[in-house]
């Protein structure tokens, strides 16, 4: 109902101006971006939801340059933060909230940003290129799997599925093989020489 709309929008405009009181007098902590990211995802406000990231993703840089670098506690208490502001995006990429994809494509490019880790940089490569799939951008896709297959150090990773675990390797050589199954080799034309392989391993 019309009522209930401007409640609705009532009750935003003050979580909106409450949230970014917080991020203005808490400027090295970024849960208050994250709050208000969450709270603009809800509310459609994707504009503002963005915003809000990029507001986090500040605040953790500013909070990472405020600490004494060779206090391990200190380390470990930006290394948390750091973990929340990645899984916390990592589920905004991920979710059908938004069902622009531009608006999901800007929430990865602030995710490869928060990555500081090769399990991070499992997970943004797998998620962005699962993304790219769903919108049948498959050759795109391919090139996100391919990074974690073609590098050591990523492909080693565990990654978690809802089913258990995997190496990342055989999750990215999984995926591209699928992709190239329904496909066809065209798609795996950058990195033809493994194409075959791929195909025949299924």
């Amino acid at each position: 109902t019309s009522g209930s709309t401007v409640r609705s929008f009532m009750d935003w405009a003050q979580v909106r101006r409450n949230l970014l009181r917080l991020i203005e007098s808490h400027p090295l902590e970024p849960t208050h971006g994250l709050a208000l990211a969450e709270a603009a995802f809800d509310a459609r406000e994707f504009d503002t939801a963005i915003e809000a990231v990029d507001h986090a993703l500040d605040a953790l840089q500013r909070f990472n340059l405020s600490i004494d670098a060779d206090d391990e506690s200190q380390r470990e208490a930006v290394d948390a933060v750091r973990e929340r502001v990645f899984q916390t995006l990592l589920s905004f990429a991920e979710s059908k909230r938004a069902r622009d994809p531009r608006v999901r494509q800007l929430v990865f490019d602030r995710l490869a940003r928060s990555s500081s880790s090769p399990r991070h940089d499992v997970a943004y490569q797998l998620s962005l290129g699962a993304f790219l799939v769903e919108i049948e951008e498959p050759m795109r896709a391919v090139d996100h799997f391919q990074t974690v297959l073609g590098d050591k150090v990523l492909a080693e990773q565990l990654y978690e599925r809802a089913d258990g675990t995997r190496r990342a390797g055989l999750e990215a050589k999984m995926r591209l093989a699928s992709l190239i199954k329904s496909g066809g080799p065209r798609i795996y034309r950058k990195y033809e020489s493994e194409a075959a392989d791929l195909l025949v391993e299924q």
